[in-house]
């Protein structure tokens, strides 16, 4: 995870891990952009990008929890309005 910022959350069930994060370059005046990292049970990776609906959104990624369909609950604060969202994302 070059470039992304301290885990914020941890989720799993019994056939996924989820990590929120957000992308953080240091030495680089951007805004920090929200990630959800996506692992199968044994570690590798499944995906980077959740589609949350908000577009390009520069914020925090925040608490997350995840069902035992896979479906998933992501808090992100967004930094233009510092209000917090709740998105939940099917698998």
């Amino acid at each position: 995870m070059v470039g992304s910022g301290s885990p914020f959350d941890i989720a799993t069930n019994a056939m996924h891990v989820v990590v929120s994060s957000d992308s953080f370059f240091p030495f680089v005046s951007v805004p920090p952009h929200p990630r959800l990292w996506w692992f199968d049970a044994t570690g590798a990776e499944l995906a980077t990008d959740a589609d949350t609906g908000l577009n390009d959104v520069r914020g925090d990624g925040g608490q997350v929890v995840m069902g035992a369909s896979g479906r998933t609950w992501w808090t992100i604060r967004w930094l233009d309005f510092q209000l917090p969202f709740v998105v939940a994302i099917d698998p």
